[in-house]
């Protein structure tokens, strides 16, 4: 009982330096992470189905790409409101959740296309 205490302490501690180590590395609060992590899962019901492995990547892309690119536009027009910051956050993740996934699916036969186009096999 007392170690799977200390394991869910452990954990905890690891989880919120994980976050915070990532949140100073890509230079955004982490309000605007939890945002753009809200926005990505309301994106999901967009996005339609992919394997597990390509949908948490898809995932944590789009919230942290959402989450950078909404801190940068608050700051550009709306003088760092965290308000805007946080709903464009949450806006471009559900935007561009279904566009990332678009994309992923149409890259393989795009890069088949360039390389059949310049003489080599895809």
């Amino acid at each position: 009982m007392i170690q799977d205490t200390l394991a869910v302490k452990v954990a905890a501690g690891a989880s919120v330096g994980i976050s915070a180590l990532v949140t100073a590395t890509i230079g955004v609060d982490p309000q605007a992470l939890f945002w753009a992590l809200v926005g990505a899962t309301l994106g999901l019901s967009v996005a339609g189905t992919a394997a597990r492995l390509r949908a948490i990547v898809v995932y944590l892309c789009v919230a942290l790409s959402s989450a950078l690119l909404g801190t940068w536009l608050a700051r550009l027009h709306f003088e760092a409101d965290a308000t805007a910051r946080n709903a464009l956050a949450a806006l471009l993740a559900i935007g561009f959740h279904p566009l990332a996934n678009a994309a992923l699916t149409a890259l393989p036969s795009l890069v088949a296309g360039w390389a059949k186009r310049l003489g080599g096999s895809p």
